[in-house]
């Protein structure tokens, strides 16, 4: 990926969910479109059979973070220092807020993996990580995305004109490429502080826009090669049991078989019916 292409990546998401800035942010999202010169985006799927109920519906399946394999992805990252401190000078001692140091880095860094071994803590952190639901789809067709997101070419791609998505999502999905970065859980600004918990319409929405930004930033290695975009929907209510949820959405152009879906029979009979009876081209890796 070009610095170029990097570069309006995280301008797109910053102006969406740092600035604050809607309006410049798809000004961004249009140059990428124009950078796509062949004007396609890909979404491989497994030989799974909701894919073919959601392609029959007309829909997309869009899941939780915690289904992917990445246990990264999404992950809520802390200003634990900051947060720490707060507790100290405010909570703990106001009384004192003003009259003491506080503990050296290697403390810091032992009470750190205190907290982040703690069980509430990390069950709090998949409750967040959990509060949108996703579904991806790349600029990139290669065989290493065969390999990774369609078992082993054992599913299939659907291939969409990009400008359909572009123009055509609705409310309340949202479209987005992912911002890669040199080190996700460095990055400052998807790293919640003690501003993020205070009860405010304020602070709530400037919470809510880091998640959001904190759910579309991934590290460029090995990531950045997938060029990848999400829809998105921000603070789904699912009961504790599902996964995800079906939205409307466009049929893709064209349905790819993986050269090994006839190790799926049902599957791949399944697939190409519903294909045929959708309009929709079917063609063999």
């Amino acid at each position: 990926m070009t610095r170029k292409e990097l570069l309006l990546r995280e301008n797109a998401v910053i102006n969406a969910y740092s600035i604050g800035n809607k309006s410049t942010a798809i000004d961004y999202v249009m140059k990428l479109r124009e950078r796509n010169t062949r004007h396609k985006l890909y979404r491989f799927r497994p030989p799974k059979m909701h894919e073919v109920d959601a392609l029959n519906k007309e829909k997309i399946y869009l899941c939780r973070p915690s289904q992917y394999e990445d246990s990264g992805d999404c992950k809520i990252e802390y200003d634990i220092y900051n947060l720490y401190e707060y507790y100290i000078r405010n909570i703990k001692y106001p009384e004192h807020k003003y009259d003491f140091c506080f503990i050296d880095d290697n403390a810091m860094q032992q009470l750190i993996g205190k907290i982040k071994e703690n069980h509430k803590f990390q069950q709090l952190n998949e409750i967040i990580r959990n509060e949108c639901l996703i579904a991806c789809i790349s600029e990139s067709y290669n065989s290493y995305m065969w390999e990774h997101y369609a078992q082993n070419s054992e599913g299939i791609c659907f291939e969409y004109e990009m400008d359909n998505i572009v123009m055509g999502i609705k409310h309340p999905l949202r479209f987005f490429p992912i911002r890669y970065v040199d080190n996700r859980s460095e990055t400052k600004d998807i790293k919640f502080n003690s501003d993020d918990f205070k009860d405010t319409s304020i602070n709530c929405e400037k919470a809510a826009n880091k998640y959001m930004l904190s759910c579309l930033t991934k590290d460029k290695v090995p990531y950045a090669k997938e060029y990848e975009w999400r829809i998105i929907y921000d603070h789904i209510k699912l009961n504790d049991n599902k996964t995800g949820a079906l939205f409307d959405f466009i049929l893709p152009s064209k349905i790819i078989l993986g050269k090994n879906i006839s190790n799926n029979r049902d599957f791949a009979n399944a697939i190409i019916k519903c294909a045929k009876n959708k309009g929709i081209n079917i063609e063999n890796q």
